[in-house]
């Protein structure tokens, strides 16, 4: 489908390109916790996104401010271990109380979903070793660069087409990262 109703998400899709659609309620959490405080006003997509997005960072800060915390008393990838259970156990639980628990994934896409998830672990354990042996603060400004670096492979890599607005938004926020981070020996040694 070209046009998103609200009160349809997409699970996935079938091995023909369609969609297989499961049905959600009308009203988001955010819209209902909104609407004590705006007289009945629903947030905006946009907004509702924004909002996600920084609940989601907060989320991340606080799990690896506590991985800095715990790896002071366990092994590395013995944490990485307890935290890979932990979030699996977390996420069915979201997945069962949705009611999208399904584990079974289609032959063509085995493939992508065991790279994918070897890159997973791939990224993690170097992500969680730097996190060890550096400043959380420089950890934090370098991952806060990621999108940048997304946005520029994409363009290199994949051909996607990037304006001069965007450019202009990369360089900038490379320059904010390098004067967040200071780059110099000792953050890094």
């Amino acid at each position: 489908p070209t046009r998103i109703d609200p009160g349809w998400f997409a699970k996935g899709a079938t091995h023909s390109g369609g969609a297989v659609w499961i049905r959600h309620h009308q009203s988001h959490p955010l819209d209902v916790a909104q609407k004590g405080c705006t007289r009945g006003m629903t947030l905006t997509p946009n907004l509702r996104g924004a909002t996600y997005m920084m609940a989601s960072m907060a989320a991340f800060s606080l799990s690896d401010a506590c991985v800095k915390f715990v790896v002071e008393d366990l092994p590395l990838f013995q944490m990485v271990f307890l935290r890979g259970i932990s979030t699996t156990l977390l996420m069915l639980g979201i997945i069962r109380g949705m009611g999208v628990l399904d584990f079974r994934i289609p032959r063509g896409d085995l493939g992508r979903v065991t790279l994918r998830t070897v890159a997973e672990v791939g990224a993690m354990v170097p992500f969680l070793i730097a996190l060890t042996n550096m400043p959380f603060a420089n950890v934090v400004a370098i991952m806060a660069a990621l999108p940048l670096v997304v946005t520029l492979a994409g363009a290199v890599f994949l051909g996607e087409q990037v304006g001069w607005r965007r450019w202009g938004a990369i360089l900038v926020g490379f320059f904010g990262v390098i004067l967040i981070v200071q780059p110099g020996g000792d953050g890094f040694t």
